[in-house]
């Protein structure tokens, strides 16, 4: 059964960008290195990093089909190879500006304690 037609240009991209960012997110998350700096209290479990793996290739795939059908392969595509890097940026800052937040954070706990 086909997906309903999105015809209008601008709801094609941001729904398929939101798609694609959290599939990258999770992609992201699935790393040990970045799951620590977001979540510094707890562990990666190998069977949590595999399903945030999976869920994430899952979205990317999801977006791309989301792409290719409403525009075709002729537009879709190029239209991906142009939110992907816009994407993956704002993920790279996401997690430098955490990761400097809870320095942050960590340092100013220290100083009102001492």
């Amino acid at each position: 059964m086909p997906l309903p037609a999105l015809t209008h240009w601008p709801d094609v991209i941001l729904l398929s960008s939101i798609v694609l960012l959290a599939g990258l997110v999770l992609i992201c998350l699935s790393i040990k290195r970045h799951f620590s700096q977001w979540f510094p209290e707890r562990k990666l479990v190998r069977s949590v990093a595999m399903a945030l793996r999976v869920a994430g290739y899952a979205l990317v795939i999801g977006a791309t089909a989301l792409l290719i059908q409403a525009e075709g392969w002729g537009v879709g595509l190029p239209l991906l190879c142009g939110i992907v890097p816009v994407a993956a940026f704002a993920i790279s800052m996401l997690t430098t500006w955490r990761a400097n937040a809870l320095r942050a954070a960590a340092l100013a706990r220290r100083r009102r304690r001492a």
